[in-house]
């Protein structure tokens, strides 16, 4: 019996013996793989740092194929894109939601600045700083594009591509610009968008910009005023009982004639436009004047009759002893001449409220202030409206 237990305790502690044993080298093991799995991401994580380093397009998606990790994508490089239809008839793809913009003509500066001011990055040609002091924006040091209409402008591709806006915006005349926005197009992988721009079909011009922007409702309300105007000048001036007063209009050229200024189809609305009869040799003749019938001038700042010298030259003149001369207002920019085309219409309203003070059912000063208030985004005070005034 003795012999007997001795054997049974003899074999479960030998049994023991093993199962501690066996424990061991299980631990033993598993810690090793541990370490040895560490080190391995330890390696390949090191490895792909450098790799990221040298490439910024290198996901790290591979390296932990068990791992749910999102991918990085830098999305502010990657636009939704749609077609939009230019005037003429381009189908090209533009940015969903166009943020910047550069422009490359005078009236697609100030159309654009009238629907969205934030998104322009550079403007066509130099801007007025007297403009500064109607917008917080500080237009006139942007960095200059370059005019598609100035014979002394090239456009900048340089600082366009290095600018990097959604689109290039041109907005003028149809009339030869197709070709050559074809060639500019090759310049560059920035969409240029042209559209049709006439003094009397501003809505489809604004139309088009509101679509473009994705600013239908605000193209609308400033395409609406402005064609109200239009169509309230219009109907004063087709009053039988009024008779066309005869103008001529007299620029800071030297008295040059331009038959292309803008200001031409202004003064054909609101009265006989007399500018030819008193041309000799590309020049304004004062003696022509005279025996024309000329009933108003109407000067820009820094021409001809801008000046007092010349104005006591001219004193023994009907026209100008009856004081039948006006400086055209000019702050921050004309209302009459090509150097703002919307500021055109509210040069309608002045010209024709001088012309016909009677018939005239509007205050000039509050057309000033809608007009300020829609499309320069400015409330302006009665004070600075009569220092542009006087």
């Amino acid at each position: 019996m003795i012999v007997v237990k001795f054997k049974k305790i003899f074999f479960l502690q030998l049994f023991l013996i093993v199962l501690i044993l066996l424990s061991s080298c299980n631990s033993n093991s598993i810690v090793k793989e541990s370490d040895f799995n560490e080190s391995i991401d330890s390696n390949i994580l090191d490895q792909n740092k450098d790799k990221q380093k040298s490439d910024p397009n290198f996901i790290i998606s591979d390296i932990l194929p068990n791992e749910d990790i999102e991918e990085i994508v830098d999305k502010t490089s990657i636009k939704e894109v749609r077609e939009f239809v230019d005037s003429l008839d381009r189908v090209i793809l533009v940015p969903k939601n166009i943020e910047k913009i550069s422009v490359i003509s005078k009236d697609a500066q100030f159309i654009c600045y009238s629907l969205s001011p934030d998104s322009i990055i550079s403007i066509a040609n130099s801007w007025s700083k007297d403009f500064d002091k109607f917008s917080n924006l500080k237009i006139s040091s942007l960095p200059i594009s370059g005019d598609i209409y100035s014979e002394n402008s090239i456009i900048d591709f340089e600082l366009i591509n290095k600018l990097n806006p959604d689109v290039i915006i041109n907005i003028g005349n149809n009339d030869n610009i197709n070709e050559k926005i074809n060639l500019l197009q090759k310049e560059t992988s920035i969409p240029i968008i042209h559209i049709d721009y006439s003094f009397n079909n501003i809505s489809e011009t604004y139309k088009l910009m509101g679509d473009l922007l994705e600013k239908e409702d605000e193209a609308d309300v400033l395409s609406t005023y402005l064609e109200d105007i239009y169509i309230k000048i219009k109907n004063i001036v087709s009053n039988k009982e009024i008779q066309k007063k005869k103008i001529i209009y007299i620029n800071k050229e030297n008295l040059q004639y331009n038959e292309n200024l803008a200001t031409n189809q202004i003064i054909n609305i609101v009265g006989k436009n007399s500018i030819k009869e008193v041309i000799t040799n590309k020049e304004i003749d004062f003696n022509k004047i005279e025996k024309v019938g000329v009933d108003v001038i109407f000067y820009e700042k820094n021409s001809y009759l801008d000046n007092n010298t010349n104005k006591e030259t001219l004193k023994g003149y009907k026209l100008i002893n009856n004081k039948q001369f006006f400086l055209i207002p000019s702050s921050p920019y004309s209302i009459i001449s090509n150097e703002n085309c919307i500021n055109n219409f509210l040069g309608l309203s002045w010209i024709c409220n001088i012309l016909y003070s009677e018939e005239c059912d509007y205050s000039i000063q509050e057309e000033y202030k809608n007009y300020f208030n829609l499309f320069y985004h400015y409330k302006i005070s009665n004070e600075e409206i009569s220092t542009i005034l006087n």
